[in-house]
């Protein structure tokens, strides 16, 4: 015979570890990338693809950075 127990859950799992930030990101956050902008323009598109989340990478003041954007 087994023991039924209520209210016990397993902890949730741990976001997928990820070269950036992109779950810690609220909108209007952003991070500098040392990547060439094409690419940092690709990991966006890809992440917003992916989280469901509108991330965006543009140049600003000569560094290349991404945002959370919606």
């Amino acid at each position: 015979m087994f023991k039924i127990e209520k209210g016990i859950l397993p902890d949730p799992p741990e976001p997928r570890k990820t070269k950036y930030p992109w779950h810690a990101l609220k909108v209007g956050d952003s991070f500098v990338v040392d990547t060439p902008l094409k690419i940092a323009r690709t990991n966006a598109r890809q992440a917003t693809e992916r989280y469901g989340k509108e991330f965006k990478a543009e140049m600003y003041k000569g560094q290349v950075r991404i945002w959370r954007w919606k």
